[in-house]
């Protein structure tokens, strides 16, 4: 997106965090938002914001490490910011898949959604910390080392925004 921050930018009449809190809350009983600047912009509309624990930033993982330690509830559901088609269903869905393995991860017709995902959070987080203590970047690697399950949503589609030519599609 050149450098925006995709957290803000307009998404039918509000931002794409706003709406994706608003979706998420009715859901879930507490919104996290894992961001590496301006937290005092989302304490303004009422969202609690982490930053990384880790130096330099070191992409999805370290946010996910950060939410894990940030938080202390059992299951922990992860959503990146540029999703704006979350099913209503998403977190029973892949709670219900979750119970056997303690994470599961979404896919939709674009394919594995790695970083829509539930975790059981005290399972997950010694082998998280261990992974990006090694180096490890790819969430993917990672959660295929955990024996993560998926869970279909096709024909759903999340939407991943990630160019100006996504929000251009979107109608945006």
């Amino acid at each position: 997106m050149g450098g925006v921050d995709k957290a803000w930018l307009p998404w039918r009449g509000s931002s794409l965090i706003e709406t994706l809190a608003e979706a998420l809350l009715a859901q879930v009983d507490d919104v996290l938002v894992v961001a590496n600047h301006l937290p005092e912009r989302y304490a303004a509309i009422g969202l609690r914001c982490v930053a990384d624990r880790r130096a330099e930033y070191p992409g999805p993982m370290a946010g996910l490490e950060a939410g894990f330690y940030a938080s202390d509830a059992r299951w922990v559901l992860s959503v990146p910011v540029d999703v704006p088609h979350l099913p209503a269903d998403l977190l029973s869905r892949l709670l219900a898949s979750a119970e056997t393995t303690g994470c599961v991860r979404a896919r939709d017709v674009d394919g594995v959604q790695p970083l829509i995902a539930v975790y059981r959070r005290k399972l997950a987080l010694p082998s998280l910390v261990q992974a990006l203590d090694a180096g490890e970047r790819a969430m993917h690697r990672w959660q295929t080392s955990v024996n993560i399950a998926e869970v279909d949503f096709s024909p759903h589609r999340f939407g991943n925004l990630n160019t100006p030519a996504d929000l251009r599609e979107e109608g945006m």
